[in-house]
């Protein structure tokens, strides 16, 4: 039996660079994994059988998907039980499914006896999702694309993170949708060239002045029209003394930074006061 932690992710910046012919967005962005974690335990099994408390059907789970995508390309006829716990929120922006894509490969790879790459495993990956191939070959990375495109970026300072998921989800497609309505592609005229380099080196050296200036989300931009309360929670904290706050990848989830490990705590200690049905996550980002 193997046990494996799938993590979730954020989105320093999300740059929209153009409008692709087949519906999604050539983007720009940095993401990097944070201490919040669905739970995947698999063990062999004469078939395919995914157990969870999340109520949809099997062929619509994505780690079903995932270890049928990896036995059909492979050949392999083994089977394996997994079993996932789900803790990320789902449609909040966090990667959840994504990175349980990546993690149920990379599981059965090792159950299996497959010796796929990493490579080959992100390949892979990108049929399922264009975030699940970060999720296999980095912790963090600028992503390009329409975010299969992954260049892992080396991450040596952990930095404090409050997520607070509203008492609503957004469907990435429609978010997608909105956001190739939206009449200004702001960012493309941001160059693509060295723009993850000084994010990073703005992350490793605690520099929060050259940090905010990169922090931008286009799909914020598109949505948050129709969601107020994006705009109210990232009010909340940097009321509460975070250095920046924004939606991560498209929604719902918004998080902040915090200098302060102190203040990043005493934020998630006031979180009643929000409209109800809203969670708070105290995390940290993932280092290499």
């Amino acid at each position: 039996m193997l046990h494996y932690k799938a993590p979730a992710k954020i989105n320093w910046f999300i740059y929209v660079t153009s409008k692709r012919d087949d519906g999604y967005h050539d983007l720009l962005s940095v993401m990097q994994s944070v201490s919040l974690y669905d739970e995947l335990t698999v063990e062999p099994a004469g078939t395919i059988e995914v157990v969870t408390e999340m109520n949809i059907p099997t062929e619509d789970n994505l780690v079903f998907k995932a270890a049928s995508l990896l036995s059909s390309h492979t050949g392999c006829k083994k089977g394996a039980r997994i079993h996932l716990k789900k803790v990320i929120p789902t449609e909040a922006g966090l990667g959840g499914g994504s990175s349980d894509c990546a993690c149920t490969l990379i599981a059965l790879n090792s159950l299996w006896g497959l010796g796929l790459t990493a490579g080959q495993l992100m390949e892979l990956g990108a049929r399922l999702g264009s975030d699940v191939p970060f999720f296999v070959g980095a912790t963090c990375a600028f992503v390009s694309g329409r975010g299969e495109i992954v260049t892992p970026m080396q991450s040596t300072t952990p930095w404090d993170i409050l997520i607070i998921k509203p008492p609503f989800s957004i469907s990435t497609a429609w978010a997608y949708q909105k956001l190739r309505a939206f009449t200004s592609c702001a960012s493309l005229n941001h160059p693509s060239d060295h723009i993850g380099k000084r994010l990073c080196n703005a992350l490793n050296n605690k520099d929060i002045k050259a940090l905010i200036p990169l922090m931008r989300n286009d799909i914020q931009e598109a949505i948050q029209g129709d969601y107020p309360m994006i705009g109210e929670l990232r009010s909340y904290l940097l009321e509460q003394g975070a250095v920046a706050a924004m939606l991560s990848g498209s929604g719902s989830a918004v998080f902040g930074v915090f200098g302060d490990p102190k203040k990043a705590r005493s934020a998630q200690h006031t979180l009643e006061y929000l409209p109800a049905g809203c969670r708070g996550f105290l995390v940290t980002t993932l280092t290499n």
